[in-house]
């Protein structure tokens, strides 16, 4: 399965960065809001260490991601969507 980095958060320089290819008219802005959405939930929950490995999609993290109103849209959108 190949996976598409369409945002990330850069803790040093305090940015989120969206990817440019959600930047066309197609792409529906709940989807865009999404993102947004995921990145800052990695600014609150932040990553976890467990035996050396790194933990960023904790189940907290999901029950948060969860909230988000069209959480299940916007993933089936972009499951569907090569963006």
């Amino acid at each position: 399965k190949t996976h598409y980095r369409l945002g990330h958060e850069d803790s040093a320089m305090d940015t989120i960065v969206i990817s440019k290819s959600l930047d066309h008219r197609n792409v529906p802005f709940y989807v865009v809001d999404y993102i947004m959405y995921h990145e800052m939930l990695h600014i609150k929950h932040g990553t976890t260490y467990k035996d050396t490995r790194r933990h960023v999609h904790t189940k907290e993290f999901r029950a948060d991601e969860k909230k988000f109103t069209r959480w299940r849209t916007a993933e089936e959108w972009i499951k569907h969507n090569r963006v």
